[in-house]
């Protein structure tokens, strides 16, 4: 059992936008939400697999997951594998739609928050269940990004801490700086939108 530590990571809360269409999906069927997971998981895992370090999966629920990079294993460049992971995940879900239209199928809306900082990871729980998380300030950042995604009028919303080292490398548009729920300070945010609508090239790590 591994114990909790601080560690510096970047975190990716993604959440439906569309909850009522998705309970009919479930009492109906799960092949759908299934299909849409094998789409999207493989870019959170891809970049880990071709270094052998893990990328993490922590919690899927049926309408979030939330995803972690930089732990268990540090990885320096954590910022950039998230918003990797982000861009790749929401292309994927624009042709997933796609050939949901094509096929008269229900389409899906996600809302994604990318945060990072420093957190306590680890297994929590009993001998009888347990869980590898996450807790801390960037968690709450993180979820709090994606609640605002509907009133900022964009998909992805990236927090400075995350897109800073990388406003080179992916075009952005910045959202202002706001001060998210349960936090005194303020945050500078951005869409990644037009870094999702230019042609995909290929980023190395840093």
């Amino acid at each position: 059992m591994k114990a909790a530590a601080p560690s510096r990571v970047s975190l990716m809360l993604t959440r439906f936008l569309n909850p009522l269409l998705i309970v009919v999906i479930v009492l109906a069927s799960f092949m759908l939400l299934s299909a849409y997971f094998v789409e999207t998981d493989q870019f959170i895992y891809a970049s880990a697999a071709q270094r052998g370090i893990d990328n993490r999966i922590s919690l899927i629920y049926v309408l979030a997951s939330l995803a972690v990079f930089g732990a268990p294993q540090p990885q320096p460049d954590h910022r950039d594998r998230a918003i990797r992971a982000a861009l790749a995940m929401c292309r994927a879900l624009a042709e997933f739609n796609a050939e949901q239209g094509e096929d008269g199928q229900p389409e899906l809306a996600v809302g994604m928050g990318v945060h990072s900082g420093l957190v306590l990871a680890g297994n929590i729980g009993t001998a009888n269940k347990i869980e590898y998380t996450m807790i801390g300030d960037p968690v709450n950042v993180a979820q709090r990004l994606e609640e605002i995604i509907i009133e900022k009028g964009t998909p992805l919303i990236c927090s400075g801490a995350t897109l800073g080292p990388y406003k080179q490398r992916y075009p952005h548009e910045p959202l202002g700086i706001v001060q998210v729920r349960g936090r005194t300070d303020t945050i500078d945010i951005y869409s990644l939108m037009p870094a999702i609508r230019r042609p995909q090239q290929s980023n190395g790590a840093a």
